[in-house]
């Protein structure tokens, strides 16, 4: 399902990112400029004067973290998120002058929480003149929470390398790119707006995974593993459904692994009027 061009038309962006400092914004303890950026697709790039924008980089450091739990919220615009960072995240951030990006932080113990965020605008101005564009790296080797919320624009996580524990995303209106393969997360909730989202859980796993999808107006792609058993249970759907190899026994869809194949992924898909696609990778 196709989204309709004024749920689009918010995103024709800039492109990438230069440094610079403000002082009014909060920054968080340690924060050092990083050399990285985020290349837009040219079909992606618009003509907004320069001097109504802010850019910044940003830096969150680990210390004594040994695990993290880490809350990523921008309203609107381009969002990539990925790893290749020692540190916990850096953060390479284009938006408007009227907008604040900010950045919180609390070490307990030896768990570190950060929150990355942008508080909304009033208005129609939240949808239709926004044109942030946000790139994120983030560690790939400490025990990691995830919390993602975008409202509207495309995003691309790219998340497979990173040591996740639990991933709970909400997402809009607009198209999303999600990669988590092998990732050893033991709990995924993605709750869909309006547009389409590919969600690839392929690879090989070695934790089970229980997984909800609460789902919107729009289509839904998933990409499972075949050599993990499989199970799916769907409920309030409008729309059509491919399950693709899974097949149905009462009120559930399995593959061929779930008897034999080990870890198991559990799926629950709910609501929504569009399409839903599942298909298997090796």
């Amino acid at each position: 399902m196709k989204i309709p061009s004024f749920h689009l038309a918010f995103l024709l962006l800039l492109g990438s990112c230069v440094y610079s400092h403000h002082p009014e914004d909060e920054k968080a303890k340690g924060d050092t400029a990083s050399d990285f950026s985020y290349t837009v697709p040219e079909e992606d790039q618009g003509s907004s004067p320069e001097d109504s924008f802010r850019t910044e980089r940003r830096k969150i450091g680990l210390g004594k973290a040994r695990t993290t739990s880490l809350d990523i919220s921008i309203p609107a615009g381009i969002l990539s998120v990925k790893g290749g960072t020692p540190d916990l995240a850096e953060v390479s951030i284009k938006y408007r002058k009227e907008r604040r990006f900010l950045i919180k932080q609390d070490l307990t113990g030896d768990h570190l929480y950060a929150k990355l965020y942008m508080p909304k605008l009033e208005g129609l101005k939240e949808i239709s003149d926004d044109r942030t564009i946000c790139s994120i790296r983030l560690n790939e080797k400490v025990p990691m929470d995830v919390s993602l919320s975008m409202g509207a624009g495309k995003g691309k996580f790219d998340l497979g390398g990173l040591n996740l524990r639990t991933v709970s995303m909400s997402l809009g209106a607009g198209e999303f790119a999600v990669n988590l393969k092998s990732t050893p997360a033991t709990s995924l909730k993605v709750n869909a707006g309006v547009g389409e989202a590919t969600i690839d859980l392929s690879g090989k796993r070695k934790e089970e995974l229980d997984a909800e999808f609460n789902c919107g107006i729009g289509t839904l792609r998933l990409i499972l593993p075949r050599s993990a058993g499989v199970k799916v249970s769907l409920s309030g759907l409008i729309g059509n459904i491919d399950m693709g190899e899974l097949v149905r026994k009462g009120n559930y869809y399995y593959n061929d692994a779930w008897e034999t194949g080990s870890p198991r992924i559990r799926i629950n898909i709910n609501g929504g009027i569009g399409d839903v696609k599942i298909s298997m990778a090796d």
